[in-house]
């Protein structure tokens, strides 16, 4: 999906899983055809997705005292859930760059046994503008000891 404006663009991180800005996910669900059938909404306030959409609510601000540790597991099972179900999901927050950016890292840290730099660099590969912050990425590095110790 392309646009003009950038923080609309959403970007396909893997088949069925997407990554965008609250702005970008709203546009895109609200189309009469859109596909997606799920939706992970990392923002303080949820947001009223179109009618049909299964949603999670990860209310986490992008501060330095806030963490998406304790929310990992949950938002793996959301996402591995979905695809089981041939669902699509996006993944957002409000800008599309550190907090979604580190859900999806984290869903691959899990489902495709990536390292944090493997994970990361997908995303980025995908997203060229996102960037986890390093409160974030201590998150990621704690998940990936956590699923290595219990693989």
């Amino acid at each position: 999906m392309t646009s003009s404006r950038a923080c609309t663009v959403i970007h396909e991180v893997r088949p069925n899983l997407w990554i965008g800005s609250l702005q970008g996910a709203s546009e895109a669900l609200q189309k009469p055809h859109s596909s997606f059938t799920h939706a992970v909404s990392c923002i303080e306030i949820c947001p009223r997705l179109r009618q049909g959409i299964v949603q999670l609510h990860i209310p986490v601000s992008d501060n330095p005292d806030e963490s998406l540790l304790a929310h990992f597991q949950t938002v793996c099972e959301f996402i591995n859930q979905a695809h089981q179900n041939q669902g699509k999901v996006i993944v957002h927050c409000e800008q599309g760059i550190s907090r979604s950016a580190a859900l999806i890292a984290a869903h691959l840290i899990q489902h495709e046994d990536m390292n944090v730099k493997q994970a990361l660099l997908a995303v980025y590969s995908a997203k060229p503008a996102a960037k986890v912050n390093p409160w974030f990425v201590r998150d990621l590095v704690d998940w990936h000891q956590h699923h290595v110790l219990n693989s």
